[in-house]
């Protein structure tokens, strides 16, 4: 190692250091459990998962993987090692999902929401109720918020509060995840731009 490589070396040492001094230094957690509303880490401690596309555990329910299996199977039947045959699962947006308070473990995730501390109705500035989940835009914006209940939204048809009203929701900006196996998936790995997605999908196809 050269003296400035081994000065750079100190210098990302020092700087790390301060910033886990300051408690701004986030350590990556790693995942052991299926993709649900409560994930257990690799330490064993089990923690609610605030994934935006995943908030229900949708990703692991037992009909989806099965379709996913399903669908798979069946491109099998006539490519058994994939070796000519792409499958790529993705979305093309996110929503406008947000999270409220500082909610209890083990609260359902679609009731109001419950502080951690006493385990009662957190209350927003004007003493009311509020659900842990709302949208940033969407139908349900009151002009004048009223306490809620757990009977109202955990109904079927109870639609979460907004921060802007319009006539229905729309996309998000964030994240979505991309599945990708077979032939010429090895692309598609690490961040990347939706735009490109699709020129990943040609080069795969040979054009």
């Amino acid at each position: 190692m050269t003296d400035a490589s081994s000065a750079l070396t100190r210098h990302y040492a020092e700087e790390l250091d301060a910033i886990r001094a300051q408690g701004l230094f986030k350590s990556e957690r790693i995942i052991t459990s299926p993709q649900s509303a409560e994930i257990t880490l690799e330490d064993g401690r089990k923690v609610l998962n605030f994934c935006a596309n995943n908030y229900l555990g949708l990703s692991s329910h037992p009909a989806v993987v099965a379709a996913a299996k399903a669908a798979l199977d069946k491109a099998k039947l006539t490519d058994p090692t994939l070796a000519n045959t792409l499958i790529v699962v993705t979305a093309d947006h996110d929503h406008t999902l947000a999270f409220n308070g500082y909610g209890k473990k083990g609260n359902p995730i679609l009731d109001i929401n419950r502080g951690y501390k006493d385990n009662q109705p957190s209350k927003d500035a004007d003493g009311n109720t509020y659900t842990t989940l709302v949208f940033g835009n969407g139908p349900n914006r009151p002009n004048v918020r009223a306490n809620l209940d757990s009977a109202t939204v955990l109904a079927d048809n109870y639609l979460q509060e907004t921060g802007v009203r319009l006539a229905s929701e729309t996309h998000g900006g964030g994240d979505v995840k991309l599945f990708a196996t077979g032939a010429g998936s090895k692309t598609f790995k690490g961040t990347l731009d939706n735009t490109k997605v699709f020129g990943l999908l040609k080069s795969a196809f040979g054009f």
